[in-house]
């Protein structure tokens, strides 16, 4: 009883706003690498301030917590002003770097990156290398124009580890891109140091009609851009008219093959689905540092009955615990070809 007595008083002590402020609060200055694999295991260097504070004589919950992409680090050395940690795996991409002591939380924000290091990646969630086939006797391209508005040499490439993909600068450019996949998504990847000063514009067309249509601007996705695991993506307002063909397409940014994503369709009320279905996307290519294409997955909407006589819905899709995702919808005229998007 003496121990257990002892126990809860020093329990209480450490959480009175007093003793919590014996630690100072931590400071991440330098994370050493800035990248690893995406399967884990990389031995990451944080230097800084406070990162293993004391707390006293009593160094009761004084165990410093760090996280990568928000999932914790096993810390393997310790030292007040650095730590070694393993990294966890996780989705390609930049990832946050936190760390949590009783003196505070500390965040540095995309400190580290899966996967391939020095690129951004960018979603195309369409692309065809020529020409497609669709209904109506339709012939869909699309057309990806790039403008390096900076003066020196940048890097925008479907693969940097095959393909240099050199840009001069103050120039409109179209990026050479090759795919496998027409009509489905790819991955373009910009050089860090040139992000800000490359921009894209990608758009999709009925080239069979093109005095009708001019195409429609689809976004181009950078993978901060992306819904996190388990976050809701909506999808407001979504035509649902008998004149229209309607595809909810949904992308897994990191491509691991069988996630499955639920999606909730509604009318105006809120509380109750009128439809669930459960789609599963494809495999993507997650072997390399660099991935040419999402996994992937699409819903039309015109198979399903119970959306009969509504002339619009509102999507909810919920995603799973682990990756990163986006979604948008695609209606497309029947008559004119002409495609309406829905993007969250």
């Amino acid at each position: 009883m003496r121990y257990r007595s002892i126990a809860a008083i020093v329990v209480f002590l450490c959480g009175l706003p007093a003793f919590a402020q014996i630690a100072p609060p931590p400071v991440i200055q330098n994370v050493t690498p800035s990248s690893g694999s995406i399967s884990g295991g990389t031995l990451v260097t944080l230097t800084g301030i406070a990162l293993s504070p004391s707390c006293g004589g009593y160094m009761i919950g004084c165990e410093p917590v760090v996280r990568i992409g928000g999932v914790e680090a096993a810390i393997v050395e310790r030292a007040s002003n650095r730590l070694v940690v393993i990294a966890p795996p996780n989705s390609h991409g930049r990832a946050d770097v936190e760390i949590t002591t009783p003196g505070g939380s500390y965040r540095l924000a995309g400190a580290f990156s899966y996967g391939g290091a020095g690129f951004r990646r960018l979603l195309l969630p369409v692309y065809i290398d020529g020409e497609a086939h669709g209904a109506e006797l339709s012939r869909w391209v699309t057309e990806l124009f790039g403008f390096h508005r900076a003066a020196g040499v940048a890097r925008v490439t479907g693969d940097p580890d095959t393909s240099a993909g050199t840009v001069a600068g103050r120039i409109a450019f179209r990026p050479a891109l090759e795919t496998a996949r027409p009509g489905q998504g790819r991955f373009l990847y910009v050089a860090d140091e040139d992000a800000e000063a490359v921009r894209l514009n990608l758009r999709v067309r009925d080239v069979s009609r093109e005095a009708d249509n001019l195409g429609t601007e689809l976004p181009v996705i950078a993978a901060e851009q992306a819904f996190a695991a388990g976050e809701e993506i909506p999808l407001v307002n979504v035509p649902t008219q008998e004149q229209y063909r309607q595809k909810v397409r949904i992308y897994d940014l990191d491509g691991e093959y069988g996630r499955t994503v639920t999606v909730r369709i509604y009318g105006d009320d809120l509380s109750t689905p009128i439809a669930t279905r459960s789609v599963t996307t494809s495999q993507a290519a997650i072997e390399t540092d660099y991935p040419a294409y999402p996994g992937q997955g699409e819903l039309d909407l015109n198979l399903l009955p119970e959306l009969a006589g509504l002339d619009s819905v509102n999507i909810v899709i919920d995603t799973p615990d682990a990756g990163q995702w986006w979604a948008f919808a695609s209606i497309t005229n029947n008559t004119t070809q002409l495609i309406t998007t829905v993007t969250p």
